[in-house]
């Protein structure tokens, strides 16, 4: 039997967008839209919200999540411009397979969607010695709804990520006496294989992650034993 851990989030916040006119290139002369926003104001704030579900157990872990859940409306006090915020989607999983005592290979997916377009990821994680030493490779795709002339929906791969890592210090669990690296720090570059005359050709990222323990005092439950007990 493998037991999980089951965990649920939320967040509030604020969501703030803002138009400048000035950079606009209107078709024609006297376009209302941006005389609109020069007259009222270019710049609004509205709130947001989004929430998730996330489940792991020692071979496995999966997730949902859900951005924009109020799907604020921005109109900048105008009668010409209605923006929304549209609900997007968060869905990723994993299993780790234990080659040897020490290295495990975790194929992931993750797939956001706000059911126009759909991007997926889908990677491999090479771990050694329980993240003392880590790297993969993720492929990114995407499928678009919008109609292409002769093939219908279009799939187009956007991204390939490399990554690179080290876990740091040692702690070992009290419970389990499973040995874990708190402090994790590594690199990604990003590789971007379509549409790479309107993005940067690549990007870098470097990461640093702490996991902080939480210790929970428990009381121990009591021992009955029929030896010392007495019903009156």
């Amino acid at each position: 039997k493998i037991g999980g851990v089951l965990g649920m989030g939320a967040r509030i916040g604020l969501f703030h967008q803002r138009i400048d006119a000035s950079l606009l290139r209107p078709s024609q002369e006297n376009d209302v839209v941006i005389q609109e926003l020069q007259e009222n104001g270019n710049s609004q704030l509205k709130p947001d919200m989004g929430a998730g579900i996330w489940y792991e157990t020692s071979k496995y872990y999966a997730g949902i999540s859900m951005s924009h859940v109020l799907t604020s409306k921005f109109d900048f006090k105008t009668d010409s411009v209605n923006s929304k915020l549209t609900r997007h989607f968060y869905f990723t999983g994993g299993y780790r397979f234990d080659v040897n005592g020490t290295l495990k290979l975790i194929p992931t997916g993750l797939v956001k969607t706000d059911f126009a377009e759909t991007n997926f990821d889908l990677g491999l994680i090479a771990s050694i010695n329980d993240y003392t030493y880590w790297g993969g490779i993720t492929f990114r795709q995407s499928i678009t709804n919008k109609t292409v002339p002769k093939t219908g929906k279009q799939l187009i791969m956007d991204d390939v990520v490399f990554i690179i890592g080290m876990g740091f210090l040692k702690r070992t669990n009290s419970v389990s006496g499973k040995i874990s690296k708190p402090l994790r720090v590594g690199y990604a570059f990003d590789l971007v294989t379509s549409g790479s005359a309107a993005k940067n050709p690549t990007s870098h990222e470097i990461f640093v992650s702490y996991v902080f323990p939480i210790k929970v005092k428990r009381n121990p439950p009591p021992l009955r034993t029929p030896r010392y007990r007495h019903d009156n």
